[in-house]
């Protein structure tokens, strides 16, 4: 393997990784205007006006955002383990990723929560897989104190019950044996009083995390399969660095390298019966999550080894979108509707199910590879909003989600359409974390905690990996070799 000189910074990777993070809050944002039960079922409210392309838009999103941020950490883990060892990369990952997961936890469950009740207290129809599903138990929470009962009595009243106020609205696949779909109707709670019941709700929401048959890792989930990609990593790092790999680094930037790394992937669809895999909600985290995001986690550390090789990773980036996108589809058609809602993980393998699982893996290692090379193309500079981006999009990433479904949620009694109402959505979902962390966070603790101390020096325009400085701002000094950020 040739030993190219060592960057200061791979701003493209960097890049990608923010713009793949930001890319989930337009993910967030998209659900909460989906017109497909599987997409109103996430958060069990949706706006009024819905469309199906934004349930399609959020499933591409999800099938591209998540396995080239695990592809570009696997990348950046490699670099840091190969400069200071593997344990120095271990103390620095569970630093930067699993303390701010087990900080950020508790205040963002609660707030999250709070934000389903508010949408579920002020939309007129929410839609539930169960009649006893926890969306009708929060709606009613929230309507009940909304409209004058006491709070520690709403929290101890019974739910209603299908023959009350659940209407079956048929079934996810338009069949009469599909998996029923509810539509809990009534006249939504007024908005403001119904936030401030949500608002109130936040300390409870964070007292219920502890319990296992309640909490969820929300959208922290992958830090949490980071973390353990980390420890795994950590462990073979010593065992990976004597393996031969220099034939297949040569293969990196040949156009089937993608179609044979899906292998690992489909392996994990087949295993859910699904064309994407569906986030962990436990700390519990399948085997074949970690195998599907493993495989992404692993090439980026090959792609380390072998970084003289990233000028001819995705050169042909075009082809391999185009060629993602056409597979991407396939996989998704073959896969039946009603598998979303009831898939038998580990059930018997058919010819049907295995062709869907190549297709949609296909199409997942194809869609990624054809961004890494746009990004090589396109992002490879060093631009200084671009630097601000990547460092901010950490903390946006974070606290996004409770931002995005409640302004979604305030705005569903406004009668304005989807087209309006989205982009506001999204705006602020991005904006708001944006301005917190430029006024707040990027000076303080949490920026350093987040990002290094390098993320205090961005403003200045000062590489955080010992680039160069712009014009007129002197060099501060920095430890060799250590990334700016963790993402």
């Amino acid at each position: 393997m040739g030993t190219p000189a060592q960057a200061d910074r791979y701003h493209a990777l960097d890049a990608l990784r923010a713009a793949m993070m930001l890319a989930v809050v337009v993910l967030h944002a998209a659900i909460l205007f989906s017109g497909v039960p599987a997409g109103r079922m996430v958060f069990r409210f949706a706006d009024p006006d819905t469309g199906p392309e934004f349930f399609w838009l959020a499933v591409l999103l999800q099938s591209v955002s998540m396995p080239a941020f695990f592809l570009t950490a696997g990348f950046f883990a490699a670099m840091l383990a190969a400069r200071r060892g593997a344990r120095a990369m271990l103390v620095n990952r569970l630093r930067r990723i699993t303390l701010p997961f087990v900080l950020f936890w508790p205040p963002l469950y609660g707030l999250t929560l709070a934000g389903i009740l508010f949408g579920c207290s002020v939309a007129d129809e929410i839609t539930v897989p169960r009649a006893d599903d926890a969306g009708a138990v929060l709606r009613h929470i929230g309507t009940a104190t909304a409209t004058g009962t006491p709070f520690p009595e709403a929290l101890t009243l019974n739910w209603p019950r299908p023959d009350e106020q659940f209407v079956r609205v048929g079934t996810v696949d338009e069949t009469e044996s599909g998996p029923v779909v509810w539509a809990f109707r009534g006249k939504g709670a007024e908005p403001v009083a119904a936030a401030w019941v949500a608002v109130r709700f936040v300390p409870v929401g964070m007292g219920i995390l502890p319990r296992p048959d309640t909490h969820h890792l929300i959208h922290l989930w992958f830090l949490w399969v980071l973390t353990l990609l980390v420890l795994a990593a950590a462990v073979l790092t010593p065992v990976a660095d004597r393996l031969p790999t220099d034939w297949i680094g040569r293969q990196l930037g040949s156009f089937w390298f993608p179609l044979v790394a899906a292998v690992p992937l489909a392996a994990a669809f087949a295993w859910y019966q699904l064309p994407v895999l569906p986030p962990p909600g436990q700390l519990a985290v399948p085997l074949a999550t970690i195998l599907g995001y493993g495989a992404f986690f692993a090439t980026g550390a090959l792609l380390w080894r072998h970084r003289d090789r990233l000028p001819a990773v995705g050169r042909h980036w075009l082809a391999h979108l185009v060629v993602g996108a056409v597979a991407w589809v396939a996989g998704f058609a073959l896969t039946p509707v009603a598998a979303w809602h009831n898939a038998q993980p580990n059930a018997a393998a058919t010819w049907a199910r295995v062709g869907a699982s190549l297709c949609a893996a296909v199409g997942h290692w194809e869609l990624v590879w054809g961004c890494v090379g746009l990004f090589n193309q396109y992002a490879s500079g060093d631009v200084r909003w671009v630097r601000y981006l990547s460092d901010a999009s950490y903390w946006v990433y974070l606290v996004h989600l409770p931002v995005v479904l409640w302004v979604a949620a305030a705005l569903i009694p406004v009668p304005m359409t989807r087209a309006v109402k989205f982009p506001i959505v999204l705006a602020a979902g991005v904006g708001l974390p944006l301005i917190t962390y430029h006024l707040w966070i990027r000076q303080s603790w949490i920026g350093v905690l987040l990002n290094g101390p390098g993320s205090r020096r961005t403003s200045n325009c000062t590489d955080c990996m010992g680039g160069k400085p712009s014009s007129g701002t002197p060099k501060m000094p920095m430890s060799p070799g250590l990334p700016s950020r963790t993402y």
